[in-house]
């Protein structure tokens, strides 16, 4: 039997346009708050807050996962994700972008510990290699696509947040893959911090008996 199953497939294919909105905005917000004239502290700190929210998101997703299970979680982080991009067209100021930018973050990591610890757990000892080195290719494919497409769309605010909360709400289906319904199941916890400019992969394994 294929190790690559649809609810397999249809998670692969979420990632792939999260990671395609993650890499179009990690290269345009700086840009952006360098056209508005903002001090180059704060653009860094800005972008830094993205990461951070990463480190956060990370520490949190057991604590949430226990809480809400596995897919309402997921649901919970593309709905935030979505709302902090959304939120950069509508705030303005230093403070505002530092906040959204840390949720962005936070939500990102949520989805990064979901999504690999259903595949890790829809496969087996023979198949998890397979379905982890997918998910690391498909990760770095959504990078290279988005950084394609800043060539070839408009880049102000106004034209790019429009789509790129579309890509992330449709990363948020209707379906239930069978991986983010099991109850009681004891996984491993990866959290891969994988981003365009640092790729480290922690695998951090403990027991998560969620209630969903």
């Amino acid at each position: 039997m294929s190790a690559y199953s649809r609810p397999v497939l249809l998670l692969l294919a979420g990632l792939l346009l999260l990671t395609i909105s993650i890499a179009v905005l990690n290269t345009l917000v700086p840009l952006w708050l360098s056209h508005a004239s903002l001090p180059t502290w704060q653009v860094g700190l800005v972008s830094s807050s993205y990461f951070t929210g990463n480190l956060a998101g990370t520490l949190l997703a057991g604590l949430l996962i226990k809480r809400l299970g596995f897919t309402r979680s997921y649901h919970a982080a593309c709905v935030l994700f979505a709302l902090a991009t959304a939120g950069l067209g509508l705030a303005h100021g230093f403070h505002s972008w530092l906040v959204l930018r840390f949720l962005a973050g936070v939500a990102c990591a949520l989805i990064w510990v979901v999504v690999e610890s259903a595949l890790m757990r829809s496969g087996t000892l023979h198949t998890r290699g397979q379905l982890l080195a997918a998910y690391m290719m498909v990760y770095y494919l959504g990078t290279v696509v988005g950084q394609l497409l800043l060539s070839g769309v408009a880049t102000a605010v106004t034209a790019v947040l429009p789509w790129a909360v579309s890509l992330v709400v449709s990363c948020s289906p209707r379906w239930r893959p069978p991986a983010l319904k099991r109850r009681g199941w004891r996984c491993g916890r990866c959290c891969c911090a994988a981003t365009p400019d640092w790729a480290s992969t922690a695998v951090l394994f403990r027991g998560l008996n969620h209630p969903g």
